[in-house]
């Protein structure tokens, strides 16, 4: 009769992450008890290459003793199945990073690096990065992936991390310096919208432009001011951040005062009895600025034969500023000549 316990087999199951080769188990254990010398030979089928289960099955089974089938002397029960499981392959895609001062042009790095586990043999992606860094700050270095032909999503978890791409504003120090004027008092103001700034550091096309704010129109001096600049790129963007700038340096407007001579009129004539007068005062130099001038008194006299200075005063029109003005007077002479 045959062996009354109950003989049965279990296929052996399996776990392994995916490595585009087939996860195959040929083992199984079993319950039960084999008489002494018998061996029980099993086939186990089963196979999983992608990510997910299958059944490990237990296709055949025989007892063997010296070669002998002896399996009609064993009950054996329902066959129990293994499961063959493939899990996904962790792989991580990292773009580039990068630093660098500010030079006008984009940073960028097309660079991906694989890591985790990897792509297995034959598999992969392409990359499209799309990062850029131009001005000064920092930024992900963004990309997207599409994986080459074969290489199934389902087989893998990827996960993707983005390199910093970090601009540094440049240095290099830039001195604006407004620049000085010069001018004799005229009755106009006298400005000076110029500016000097060191060259050779802005990129190609960047612009700086300042403003420079300061007038003077009396007699004295004052400050050219720089109020405010800005680097504006070609296309319109400000990037003024971009750069190091030193404390700017003011000019200077300078007006000096007008030269002037006033000067009375000579005269001459024979002895009459009666006083030698001329009450034309002539002014010489630079002049009176335009809408300015004086009025005259005029109080030299010569009556008897000799000469005098042609005494006068003078006094400054409503609006001329006598501080804008170095005048000197110049008395011309009288003289009255015997009969």
């Amino acid at each position: 009769t045959a062996v009354s316990t109950q003989i049965v087999i279990t296929a052996n199951s399996k776990t392994e992450v995916y490595s585009g080769q087939a996860v195959t188990d040929s083992g199984h254990t079993y319950t039960g008890k084999l008489a002494d010398g018998d061996k029980l030979e099993v086939e186990v089928v089963g196979s999983q290459t992608d990510k997910g289960s299958s059944d490990n099955v237990v296709k055949s089974y025989k007892v063997t003793r010296d070669g002998v089938d002896v399996t009609n002397n064993y009950t054996f029960g329902a066959s129990q199945k293994g499961t063959l499981t493939v899990t996904p392959r962790p792989v991580t895609l990292t773009s580039g990073g990068g630093e660098k001062k500010y030079d006008g042009t984009p940073l960028t790095n097309s660079t991906v690096t694989v890591g985790g586990s990897g792509f297995v043999a034959g598999e992969g992606a392409t990359y499209n990065v799309t990062g850029s860094q131009t001005d000064k700050g920092s930024s992900k270095n963004w990309f997207t992936y599409t994986l080459t032909e074969g290489t199934k999503a389902d087989n893998y978890t990827i996960t993707q991390e983005y390199g910093e791409l970090v601009v540094t504003k440049n240095t290099s120090v830039i001195n604006i310096t407004a620049k000085s004027a010069n001018k004799t008092y005229d009755g106009q103001a006298l400005t000076e919208p110029r500016y000097d700034f060191t060259q050779n550091i802005l990129a190609e096309g960047d612009v700086l432009t300042a403003v420079v704010e300061g007038s003077q129109t009396d007699a004295g001096s004052s400050a050219n001011v720089v109020e405010s600049y800005q680097v504006m790129r070609d296309d319109g963007t400000d990037v003024t951040g971009n750069y190091t700038f030193a404390t700017p340096v003011n000019g200077t407007l300078r007006v000096t005062k007008r030269e002037i001579t006033l000067t009375s009129a000579d005269g001459s004539k024979q002895y009459d009895g009666t006083p030698l007068t001329n009450h034309n005062v002539t002014v010489s130099g630079k002049g009176f600025a335009d809408g300015e001038g004086a009025t005259y008194t005029v109080t030299g006299s010569q009556t008897l034969a000799g000469s005098s200075a042609n005494t006068f005063s003078y006094t400054l029109n409503e609006g001329t500023n006598p501080d804008n003005y170095n005048i000197t007077t110049n008395p011309g002479t009288l003289t009255v000549t015997a009969v």
